[in-house]
């Protein structure tokens, strides 16, 4: 990592830990390493994948302290066992005592929980829950916790699908449906796309909708915090997605969607947080 070269994805440890110090040379070469304000500024610019999609979690005081804001990209992403497995303690080179094989990593368990759904600024939206909304998905925000579906997924380092889980048995997941499928790597202003519910068949899945834009149910990632983050793949590109939401009560649901990050929004809507409220197996 070198100047413009400057990248970080969120893979490892180490990388984080190499993102750390080519920011800080860099803010030494511009004679800023002592402006925190400015060292965040710069790192935010090096974020794309993982690590854009964590940032975006954070609140504006970190993001806008660098101080505060390496603290919480060391403590996202530590250093993995084997980062540190040639090194022994005080520095020496002495061979040490073997030690006994570890043991594999456990599987992924799978987890359960609701969806609450905040604005930006806090305002409380109440739950996922279905019920018809201003766009015709067949699921919206707007739902107390008693009426809300809950969900169950399996995390995994890529992004994956989120079932709902359902009385009858037959299989729903939780996906985006784009009203025109974007073309680059970046989710155009005038995309958009709709949260809803995914009817599964086999392989197929099949939102109901009349969007001529593509279906994607693979699109979840969810965060330390609990964050819940959708985003649009494009080759070896991950770009991050914003929620907003519908705010006019004229239908059974509030509409929620995910839109490039630029976007401008008009009432009646507002930028939202998505989130997982963890319930017991």
């Amino acid at each position: 990592m070198d100047g413009e070269d400057v990248v970080f994805h969120g893979n490892s440890g180490h990388e984080c830990e190499e993102f750390i110090r080519a920011v800080r040379k860099a803010g030494f070469q511009a004679q800023k390493i002592r402006d925190d304000a400015w060292m965040a500024d710069y790192a935010s610019t090096c974020l794309t994948g993982r690590a854009l999609r964590y940032y975006e979690t954070l609140s504006p005081e970190v993001q806008g302290d660098w101080r505060l804001l390496r603290q919480a990209l060391l403590k996202e992403y530590p250093p993995r066992e084997s980062d540190n497995a040639g090194a022994q303690a005080g520095g020496s080179s002495n061979p040490q005592a073997p030690t006994p094989a570890a043991a594999a990593p456990a599987p992924s368990q799978k987890k359960r929980g609701l969806i609450k759904v905040k604005g930006t600024d806090g305002e409380d939206f109440g739950y996922l829950g279905f019920g018809v909304a201003a766009t015709k998905s067949s699921l919206g925000a707007g739902f107390a916790q008693d009426k809300a579906l809950s969900v169950s997924y399996t995390s995994i380092s890529q992004q994956f699908e989120i079932d709902i889980e359902q009385p009858s048995g037959k299989r729903k997941v939780l996906g985006i449906h784009w009203n025109s499928t974007p073309t680059s790597a970046r989710a155009a202003p005038d995309n958009y796309a709709v949260v809803t519910a995914f009817d599964c068949d086999g392989s197929n899945r099949s939102s109901g909708m009349a969007y001529t834009g593509a279906g994607q149910t693979s699109v979840w990632s969810i965060m330390s915090n609990n964050t819940l983050v959708a985003y649009w793949n494009y080759g070896s590109v991950n770009s991050a997605l914003s929620y907003m939401i519908y705010t006019s009560k004229s239908c059974e649901s509030l509409a929620v969607d995910v839109l490039a990050e630029d976007n401008s929004l008009r009432q009646p809507w507002k930028r939202a947080i998505l989130s997982v409220e963890p319930l017991m197996l």
